[in-house]
């Protein structure tokens, strides 16, 4: 198993690392901090977990990349983080039946059962509810998707 970790923190991608090594995701883990290099390694090796921090998404050029991305490798697992100390919550917000929204803020607890859910390892009814999920839809060209 693959993951990526694209965070500007060294701290957060530390943590993350460990999350996973915790969760039973065996293999390769990468830490990067470049939406470009991200896209690049992508081309190379389709990892089965992405982690992404939202102020990628702020920039304009890396918000295309990450929604090109996101599109090209359908079965990858996407968990985009709000990692804002103003915005703290519990919640896992599906977009796609890959893509989840969540805080920094969900317990150790939480991040571990959507892991392992989506490594195939156990099943968890807050992540099995997302895989299940109706995407949401916020514009007339997503809705013809």
């Amino acid at each position: 198993m693959t993951a990526f970790i694209l965070d500007h923190c060294v701290f957060t991608r530390s943590a993350m690392r460990s999350l996973l090594t915790d969760s039973g995701v065996r293999g390769n883990i990468y830490t990067l901090n470049d939406v470009l290099k991200l896209d690049t390694l992508c081309h190379r090796i389709i990892p089965d977990i992405v982690i992404i921090s939202q102020r990628y998404m702020h920039a304009k050029d890396n918000g295309h990349i990450l929604k090109t991305l996101i599109e090209r490798l359908p079965h990858t697992f996407f968990l985009i983080f709000i990692g804002n100390e103003n915005i703290v919550y519990n919640a896992v917000v599906p977009l796609k039946s890959n893509v989840i929204v969540t805080s920094k803020f969900l317990a150790v607890d939480g991040f571990t059962q959507l892991f392992r859910h989506f490594a195939g390892q156990e099943r968890s009814p807050i992540a099995s509810r997302a895989k299940r999920c109706t995407p949401l839809r916020f514009s007339k060209t997503e809705r013809r998707c």
